[in-house]
């Protein structure tokens, strides 16, 4: 498989999951959803999260979110910029809640 970025081809190793559920979201002109790619590509639905997650490491803009159900591939910054802020606020909420729960860890709270 090969990305274009800047004029430049650079050749990314994909496995057999990854360029699947790559050619599924790439090939449609609307958000697919796991569901579908579970099917097209006979993957459980960890799979399917677990691949995209992989992709988006290998550098795919790969998007998804709450107004449209699915995934998409950017299909320009302005795409991509409102995914990425999505995708860092989940991030620093994950860490706020990290640091909480270790802020109490010698305080362990109890239902009574």
């Amino acid at each position: 498989m090969s990305k274009q970025t800047q004029g430049e081809i650079i050749k990314i190793s994909l496995n057999t999951a990854q360029a699947s559920v790559l050619f599924e979201i790439t090939l449609s002109d609307k958000p697919v959803t796991r569901q579908e790619i579970m099917v097209a590509c006979h993957l459980s639905d960890r799979q399917v999260r677990k691949t995209v997650q992989q992709l988006r490491k290998k550098g795919f803009r790969i998007c998804s979110g709450n107004m449209f159900p699915g995934y998409w591939p950017a299909r320009s910054d302005v795409d991509y910029q409102g995914f990425e802020r999505q995708y860092l606020s989940q991030a620093y909420d994950e860490i706020a809640t990290a640091k909480a729960m270790r802020k109490n860890q010698h305080e362990q709270m109890t239902l009574e």
